[in-house]
């Protein structure tokens, strides 16, 4: 897909921002509603002050960045984003461990960092990253081994997922600059907004998901026209973003030729996981009233995400899908990462190759230690296999203990 200027509005070019969706965060933050999942405690009022400072630092550069872009770096407008690869599905169903294997083959696939998705998003800002890069390798290496410690030091104890600043993420964190996206409202306990984006394509009204993609594309390009200033030589975008999952219409809108790879789980792994990360978040942001507020919300997420994505993957050509299950990711990662370049006609190189088999046996051996309550959830595995009795017949999902 190319990107012509001419049909893109100023404020994709600059940035698309919500004003009236973060007024609202802010005031529905303060005046929480008693049936809420927070509460305003000292603990949540201190974060988001916290968040507040940062967010509008971070915004002033992201939005000076974006601008001299268009002053500096006017041709990645022109970039072009061929076959985009997506990868899909449930939260907690792998999608971060295969985003970041097929990261580590550089020469087919770029994608963003936590660093570039926050911090960086604009071609402006990634070249200042860049050559700060090089001067703090000419000094000895101070800044990153800073980043490294404080990266250390957040994944520390972290049994859910370990955000790095300078590893692949997933990209729906861009929708924090705009502030229009699932990843605002979801984490921080606001369900009822966070809903709609949960149903993207059906749910989001049309002004909305034009603006919202229009930035997403746009930061897409940005990306790819800054990785080719860099010496790169890749050219497929490659994102992992579960929150995509409802998205997978809009995107082939904005990407005609982008591929997608489908991660699903065992509902009787996925639905605790899932309610048990938001539970912590939600912890670590405040002091819900009570343990796992978001079960509702996650299981009726689940049954959209569990089907919609698979609808609309149905209508695309087979070499433009493929569908893979937690436990053959895990136990075969290898072989199925060749399988997924096989459909989608891609090179696997030798040294990638090599790279897979240490992977493969790594994941064949890594047990997670994030343990879960299904009767603290107020749930029963019955209950699980009768919601989802479809997923469970379709993949053949065990229904036992292990």
């Amino acid at each position: 897909m190319g990107g012509p200027a001419e049909r893109e509005p100023w404020y994709y070019r600059s940035v698309y921002r919500n004003w009236a969706n973060f007024r609202r965060f802010i005031r529905r933050s303060l005046f929480a509603p008693r049936e809420a999942p927070y509460r305003l405690t000292l603990k949540r009022a201190v974060a988001l002050l916290s968040f507040c400072g940062l967010y509008t630092v971070t915004e002033i550069a992201a939005s000076l960045g974006f601008l001299l872009d268009d002053v500096f770096a006017p041709a990645y407008r022109q970039t072009r984003v061929d076959a985009p690869v997506f990868i899909i599905g449930n939260p907690r169903s792998g999608t971060t461990l295969l985003h970041r294997l097929l990261a580590q083959d550089t020469e087919t696939f770029t994608t963003m960092r936590l660093l570039d998705i926050l911090f960086a998003p604009s071609v402006t800002q990634q070249r200042f990253a860049r050559g700060l890069a090089r001067l703090d390798a000419a000094l000895g290496g101070p800044i990153r081994r800073t980043i490294g410690h404080l990266d250390a030091a957040a994944a520390r104890g972290n049994v859910l997922h370990s955000a790095r600043l300078l590893a692949p993420e997933e990209d729906q964190f861009l929708m924090v600059h705009p502030w229009a996206g699932l990843a605002v409202w979801h984490f921080s306990g606001v369900l009822e907004e966070a809903s709609p984006y949960t149903r993207f394509d059906t749910a989001v009204p049309p002004g909305d998901k034009t603006s919202i993609m229009g930035f997403y594309a746009s930061a897409v390009r940005r990306h790819l026209h800054a990785h080719q200033l860099g010496g790169g030589h890749t050219h497929h975008y490659l994102a992992k973003n579960p929150a995509a999952s409802p998205m997978v219409a809009s995107l082939c809108e904005v990407f005609p030729d982008a591929r997608f790879i489908y991660l699903v789980r065992n509902p009787l792994q996925m639905i605790p996981s899932m309610i048990s990360t938001l539970d912590l978040t939600w912890q670590l942001l405040g002091s819900p009233p009570r343990r796992y507020a978001g079960r509702d919300y996650v299981l009726e997420m689940a049954k959209h995400w569990y089907t919609y994505p698979l609808e609309r993957l149905a209508e695309l050509p087979s070499d433009r899908r493929f569908i893979v299950t937690f436990d053959e990711l895990t136990r075969h990662a290898d072989t199925t990462v060749t399988r997924i370049y096989e459909r989608f006609g891609l090179r696997l190189s030798a040294a990638f190759e090599r790279t897979l088999a240490h992977e493969a046996a790594a994941a064949r051996t890594y047990r997670s230690s994030h343990r879960y309550d299904l009767d603290a959830m107020g749930l029963t595995r019955d209950q699980i296999q009768r919601d989802f009795a479809a997923v469970f017949e379709r993949f053949g999902f065990s229904t036992g203990e292990d």
